[in-house]
């Protein structure tokens, strides 16, 4: 177990206690040893023993380095205080790189001994009170769980009790300097009283002795004046002044403790929401971490309050003691960087704009300060300025150490400047941008390979806010964005953007992302990704033939552990096809969003499984059953397999063309699978009017209309060379497409044959193999014209006349012979339209 997770096991109270022990072994280091905290987990990963020996040249170069390397990561922290510490530190030991190596490898060896000692102790009370607490748990029904919140809400609270005894010990102080020079006043004008009577008798050539007796007296009286105010002065400048140094320097001390904790778990919070934006659990809400800001920023800033109350009630009489105005100022320092690097930290995006935009496309966000109605920062409501700024800045703001520098002011954000708002009844401190847009976004030039939708950018949100008399700059980034121009550059947006919001290391340089990872990784985020737009996560097996796309013939235990390159998720070809992995991923995660969203969610459809194995499951079983799977060649397509049997009693499967969203924006998935009659049961044993009922579109025939009044149709779908797949247009009784009107005419003996469906220059008809049709060549057409006028009036009436229609039908099947469409060529063929 590495230093620092043995020190994240002990107690909030061991930890701060654990600091003020190391920082009361060396009080005069402040700088090593915040530095020390900083870097425990760098400094347990470097040879230190390489670098020890100030007599060894080697040695001596790998100790430069080593603290150089040192300089770098604290300014990598991306705060004002890591810089502050490492130019102190800089200065210190630049001559001396091997007594700054010395000094860390003795601090090092410090704090492993302390950690042992805490472990050893905890782990015997941990024991007892284990066994006390599972009994006493027992007995009353409690589940104690550890939350670090309320830990740090406990010590937050001693601290506050401690941050008012210094309250009073500053007012002590006052009172005492006041006292004092009330005091010096009185003894002074005594003494200057003294002094010049004492003139009196020194002036004199030949003193008596009782005069000279008196000069004594008075020398005497005005040296217990002076002793008096020495000893005054000494008391109140040294022993109550530096008690209370001592004591706003252990507060502070323990202070960065508590605060290092609560910005670690703000990180760990927008940590969360970014990976919640691709799919991971959202984030609890930010009033869980409020409270805890708004206590420890009202602490820093009375601790900053008290420093300055201190430097100022004493500045004048040390302003000849240079050691001492340094370390006062350092203290000051300290205090207000640790106060607006805490503002700083505290200035998050509660609600986060989307991370694909398209230009000129109206977007929102909301940001909020976690300070809230503390430090009444909302008296004079801040305005928050955003900007859109490319990962080149970003990386120049990193590298600047926290210095927060304008961005290039190329007015590329419409809407841009709003004032942050104070809500009295929920304690929020918050600005809410509605209409933001971007306009434009100039290409900055980012690696060569890196194409469009690769290239990172980010929103800026920057603003100023008054705390008393002192003004802060807070400043906070969105997560990675990427801006589009069309529709079509979604996907390969959206690939950036889930890579970079699962994989990317919290402490990362921006906008690092590691090049490869296991597809252990990758299939959780991508089951995250799917379950976030489609509500249902992805099955093992779902995962299992989706990994088989980028992993052919690997088998299912060693899948885990197989490596999956960014190049390989949204840069190469799938084998034999024309698009990459992620965009066939994507393009169906969008076509179930979009049309088939309820059934999946209800698990009516299958999805990931290939065609053969589709074949297989469905050879054997009875004709019509069938199952909807995703297809492996049509970008978001969705096929239908089903067994139809043959005259022959052969059964056969055969693959629906897929629909995609253009086919099924213009008729629903459900109901494609109602109008076809041939699917009947879906897979394994469902009638698919069971399955699917819920989602057809509701029948409304039977609407009444007023006469004359137009008629609505709709599409309906069948299967081209599959017989009674059709659907009728409209399901009325008179529409020649109804099945009720036209078995009226072909079941009555009229000798009138069936013929191929009717086509009108390229367009099918759709009216199905009961049409009734004549040939240009057959010279009955007196006999013709008496069958349509006979068709006429059943169009016309479906009640009345049909007797003497089909008498007038009879008549003419009694008087000629009839014909039949073998003997008479596809062209002679014309379709008789039936009027109504």
């Amino acid at each position: 177990m590495t230093l620092i997770e043995q020190i994240q096991q002990l107690s909030l109270h061991e930890q701060t206690q654990l600091m003020q022990d190391l920082h009361a072994k060396y009080p005069d280091s402040l700088e090593l040893t915040n530095a020390y905290t900083q870097l425990i987990v760098w400094i347990q990963e470097q040879p230190w023993e390489q670098a020890c020996e100030p007599n060894n040249p080697d040695h001596c170069i790998k100790a430069k380095a080593l603290m150089d390397a040192a300089n770098a990561q604290l300014q990598s922290q991306g705060n004002i205080q890591g810089m502050f510490m490492a130019q102190n530190l800089m200065g210190k030991y630049q001559e001396h790189p091997i007594n700054f190596v010395l000094a860390l490898q003795e601090l090092n060896k410090f704090m492993i001994s302390l950690v042992e000692k805490f472990t050893t102790e905890a782990a015997g009370r941990n024991i007892a009170e284990a066994v006390d607490a599972d009994e006493d748990a027992m007995d009353q029904g409690i589940n104690y769980s550890n939350d670090p919140i309320e830990d740090i809400m406990k010590d937050l609270e001693v601290l506050s009790k401690e941050s008012q005894e210094n309250e009073e010990l500053s007012k002590i102080v006052e009172q005492l300097k006041e006292q004092y020079i009330i005091l010096f006043t009185e003894k002074s004008n005594e003494i200057s009283k003294l002094e010049a009577y004492k003139k009196q008798f020194t002036k004199r050539t030949s003193p008596s002795d009782k005069e000279n007796e008196q000069v004594k007296q008075i020398e005497q009286r005005i040296k217990a004046n002076q002793a008096e105010l020495t000893e005054k002065g000494n008391e109140l400048t040294v022993t109550k002044r530096l008690a209370l140094y001592n004591r706003l320097s252990g507060h502070l001390k323990q202070l960065q403790v508590a605060q290092n904790i609560i910005i670690a778990q703000i990180s760990k919070w927008t940590g969360q929401q970014q990976r919640s934006l691709s799919g991971w659990p959202t984030p609890p809400p930010l009033d869980n971490l409020q409270p805890m800001c708004e206590l420890h920023a009202d602490l820093l800033c009375r601790l900053y309050q008290h420093i300055i109350k201190l430097d100022s009630m004493f500045r004048p009489a040390l302003a000849q003691d240079k050691g001492e105005v340094e370390r006062m100022e350092k203290l000051k320092t300290t205090s207000r960087t640790m106060l607006s690097h805490f503002l700083n930290k505290c200035f998050v995006i509660e609600k986060h704009s989307p991370q694909v935009l398209k230009t000129n496309t109206k977007f929102g966000t909301t940001l909020r300060h976690l300070i809230g109605g503390r430090l009444n920062a909302h008296i004079h409501p801040p305005e928050v300025i955003c900007s859109l700024v490319s990962e080149k800045y970003v990386r120049s703001l990193y590298d600047s150490k926290g210095k927060i520098s304008p961005p290039p002011n190329d007015k590329n954000v419409l809407n841009n400047k709003k004032t942050m708002e104070y809500s009295q009844k929920n304690n929020t401190f918050t600005v809410e941008f509605k209409n933001l847009s971007v306009t434009r976004a100039n290409r900055q030039g980012g690696k060569k390979e890196e194409s469009v939708c690769e290239e990172k950018r980010c929103l800026q949100f920057v603003s100023e806010i008054n705390i008393g008399r002192e003004r802060f700059t807070i400043m906070t980034l969105s997560f990675p964005t990427v801006i589009t121009v069309h529709g079509n550059q979604s996907a390969d947006a959206e690939a950036t953007i889930i890579w970079d919001n699962s994989f990317s290391a919290t402490d990362r340089k921006p906008f690092d992302v590691p090049e490869k990872v296991t597809w252990s990784q990758l299939s959780e985020a991508l089951s995250n990704r799917w379950t976030l737009c489609n509500d249902r996560e992805l099955t093992d097996e779902n995962l299992l033939y989706i990994a088989g796309k980028l992993f052919a013939g690997v088998e299912k235990d060693d899948l885990d552990d197989q490596v999956v390159t960014r190049s390989m998720f949204c840069k190469e070809h799938l084998h034999g096809r024309n698009f990459t992995f992620w965009k066939w991923f994507f393009s169906i995660l969008d076509v179930v969003k979009k049309n088939m969203l309820d059934e999946w969610r209800d698990g009516v459809i299958h999805g990931f499984i290939n065609k053969q194995e589709a074949q297989d499951m469905l050879i054997n079983l009875q004709p019509g059953t069938f199952l909807v799977r995703f297809s492996d060649s049509e970008l978001g397509g969705v096929t239908i397999a089903y067994t139809i049997q043959h005259p022959t009693g052969e059964k056969e499967v055969w693959n629906l063309s897929p629909w995609t969203n253009q086919h099924l924006s213009m008729r629903k998935f459900s109901d494609r699978i109602k109008d076809l009659d041939s699917l009947v049961i879906l897979y394994p044993g469902q009638h698919k009017d069971h399955a699917f009922n819920r989602y057809y579109s509701q029948d409304e025939s039977a609407t009444l209309l007023a006469p004359g009044e137009y008629r609505d149709t709709v599409l309906a779908t069948r299967v081209l060379g599959a017989p009674g797949t059709s659907t009728p247009m409209v399901q009325s009784p008179m529409h020649p497409g109804s099945q009720g009107s036209l078995d009226m005419i072909t079941n009555h003996p009229l000798g009138i044959p069936s013929s191929p469906p009717s086509i009108c220059g390229e367009t099918e008809l759709n009216i199905g193999s009961e049409e009734t049709v004549c040939s240009e060549f057959d010279g009955n057409e007196e006999a013709m014209a008496g069958i349509l006028s006979n068709v006429s009036v059943l169009m016309q009436s479906n009640q009345q006349g049909l007797d003497q229609a089909f008498a007038g039908a009879s008549g003419y099947q009694s008087g000629t012979q009839a014909f039949t469409p073998h003997t008479i060529a596809e062209d002679q063929w014309s379709v008789l339209s039936f009027q109504s």
